[in-house]
């Protein structure tokens, strides 16, 4: 759901903590816990009577962000209220499961009520804004493919305009996408009747209490910049994608159509509430930009057939299987229900009738056991993957990659793992495999990331050359992908001695920060993470060596690529180093990581006093003597 829950309870139990954050004593276990999110549709851990009386409350501090932290009786993190401006008011509410936070609210103009709200951990990816904090997401900051085709469900389900208007591509959108003319008339026209289908009631595909189970799409394509005038620029984009959801025990499909991915996220183009025309129907039910130009198939004249009795008992399978997962606590137990969740997906692909959905629930089992082997939870899933390998040897080229890349790195793992594994032999090995996979589908997916894994091997052996004729083959071509802009990064790093780079950002105090504010002084470059320990020794270090040196006209310019800031400014705090932290969110995937390509923790820059770079990629142990030669010149 997305409309507010019991506002008139919440804002009493928000002012009561906010109140709070000032005083000694604070909130007790019980009122704290009363609290409740503004958004309901995922687990987080609500303890009973009896069990709230051995809960406890502890301030909480992280340096300038304070508030309240509330435990078990095991000591495990049930809620954390936070006071992030200093002004003794709540403004985040973080809600967590089995000691992962899942999902927060929070109050970013500080009057008390949240207008963000974000989905994390293993309850998904969203993040939606609340601009008149009415209860209601007007718009999606981030949203997956699969998170929108949940909230189509409930939209319809709950004959909610709003919610259904937030998943819709926008005016806004279409103009970042380029979509110009003829192309974003129809869209247009097709979101209003989508719009007007939901407003009219009338034979709704999806009746009230329907429960979302999956997404179901075969893999994404790309829509060609210049594939017609009113396409300017690649667009991403899924076709006949589907919602499965339950009624009454049975499972449904809600055709969703064609999905487009924008920098928010991912949007529909419209749902199948009032198709009035042919045209409609067939881009509902097949695509709209890969069928658009060919010639249409027979209109459908029936509804489409029921799930099989047989996949149903599957799925609910499935899904008590995943409950048992979210509460494992023990490997043993983990391994178990990995076990038996591959076992369910086996069955699944098996036994259902489309194509589109075997390959789903193929590319499901093998992640699930690549994930499972990967975090030591399966002993016999290489195996497994080796035999879904071979069955799956003549099907689609990008199934059989997606498949075999799981395999690659479940070995890897398992390998590297072995008690008496020789590490060197292990990733000569691994090294191997990754060029027979890009040699045998320089198309796929995964790709992009086996070239990356490639490249960094080869630069970090020395192979500088063979390094960038990887980091090239990404960017020319998968331009698109999320491996590109690292790897013009680091072609960009690899490049940078002898020239001049451009560093700017805000500290992690909200300071602004240039590195030609620091031309005329050596400086120490480094890229670093409070959970990477070698990152840690090597500030500790470079404290020291600014102490020594900080007068003679040394500078250190540190770059945090955590994922949270607060987590930064606590460790800074007890750290005190006197210099600089760049911070960004997003860490090894944020824009101060991509624009040098780092990929891995420490990488040090050495810079002269002409803003040259004369060291990258530095060791910690020759910082110091490198440090001294270009302050003595």
């Amino acid at each position: 759901m997305t409309k507010l829950v019991t506002r008139f309870l919440l804002i009493p139990a928000v002012l009561f903590i906010a109140a709070s954050v000032g005083r000694a004593a604070g909130p007790s276990a019980a009122d704290a816990l009363k609290l409740q999110p503004v958004h309901s549709g995922f687990s987080y851990d609500r303890p009973s009577e009896r069990e709230i009386e051995k809960c406890s409350v502890a301030p909480y501090r992280e340096g300038e962000v304070r508030g309240w932290m509330v435990r078990d009786a095991a000591g495990r993190t049930l809620r954390r209220f936070l006071d992030t401006n200093q002004d003794n008011k709540v403004d985040q509410w973080c809600y967590y499961h089995h000691g992962v936070e899942v999902y927060r609210d929070i109050d970013s103009d500080f009057n008390l009520k949240a207008d963000q709200h974000r989905w994390l951990g293993t309850a998904g990816t969203r993040h939606g804004i609340d601009e008149d904090e009415d209860g209601t997401i007007d718009r999606w900051k981030w949203i997956s493919a699969e998170e929108v085709s949940e909230e189509a469900v409930g939209a319809i389900a709950e004959r909610s305009s709003a919610r259904l208007r937030a998943i819709l591509i926008s005016n806004a959108e279409l103009d970042e996408l380029k979509i110009t003319g003829r192309r974003r008339d129809e869209i247009l026209e097709k979101r209003r009747r989508t719009l007007e289908g939901l407003a009219s009631g009338a034979s709704l595909p999806v009746p009230p209490g329907a429960k979302w189970i999956y997404f179901g799409a075969v893999r994404p394509g790309v829509v060609p910049a210049g594939s017609s005038a009113e396409i300017q620029r690649d667009l991403i984009v899924y076709e006949q994608a589907v919602a499965i959801f339950q009624v009454d025990g049975d499972q449904r499909e809600l055709p969703l159509g064609t999905l487009i991915r924008t920098s928010s996220g991912w949007r529909l183009i419209e749902l199948p509430l009032k198709a009035s025309s042919r045209d409609d129907q067939v881009a509902s039910s097949g695509g709209y930009f890969f069928q658009a130009s060919l010639a249409r198939p027979p209109a459908p004249t029936e509804s489409l057939p029921q799930q099989d009795p047989a996949v149903q008992g599957l799925i609910k399978q499935l899904e008590e299987v995943d409950r048992h997962l979210a509460s494992a606590t023990t490997a043993e137990a983990q391994g178990k229900w990995q076990t038996r969740r591959a076992d369910i997906l086996e069955q699944l692909y098996r036994k259902v009738a489309t194509d589109a959905e075997r390959h789903n629930w193929i590319r499901q089992l093998a992640d699930t056991i690549a994930a499972a082997v990967q975090s030591g939870q399966y002993s016999g899933g290489i195996e497994k993957l080796e035999k879904l390998a071979k069955e799956v040897a003549k099907e689609d080229v990008s199934l059989r990659a997606f498949v075999a890349f799981r395999l690659i790195a479940a070995r890897y793992a398992k390998q590297l793992a072995s008690k008496d594994a020789d590490p060197a032999k292990v990733q000569e090995a691994w090294l191997k495999e990754l060029s027979e996979f890009v040699r045998k589908f320089p198309k796929a997916d995964d790709a992009p990331e086996a070239m990356l894994q490639l490249a960094v091997a080869s630069e970090f052996n020395g192979k500088e050359r063979e390094a960038i004729e990887w980091y090239e083959r990404i960017v020319s071509g998968f331009a698109k992908a999320p491996q590109a802009a690292k790897a013009t990064g680091a072609i960009r790093r690899i490049r940078s001695v002898g020239k001049r780079i451009g560093l700017r950002g805000r500290t992690v105090d909200g300071r602004s920060y240039s590195l030609e504010n620091d031309r005329g002084h050596v400086v120490v470059l480094v890229y670093w993470a409070t959970w990477c320990q070698p990152c840690v020794e090597e500030l500790d270090q470079l404290k020291q060596l600014y102490a020594r040196h900080g007068n003679r006209g040394l500078r250190v310019v540190t770059v945090s690529l955590d994922s949270d800031a607060s987590e930064v400014r606590s460790f800074l705090a007890k750290k005190k180093y006197p210099f600089p932290t760049l911070f960004e969110e997003g860490g090894l995937e944020s824009p101060l990581a991509r624009e040098m390509g780092i990929l891995t923790l420490p990488t040090t820059l050495l810079i002269d006093r002409q803003g040259t770079v004369v060291r990258r990629n530095l060791p910690a142990s020759e910082v110091a003597s490198e440090v001294r030669k270009l302050l003595e010149n």
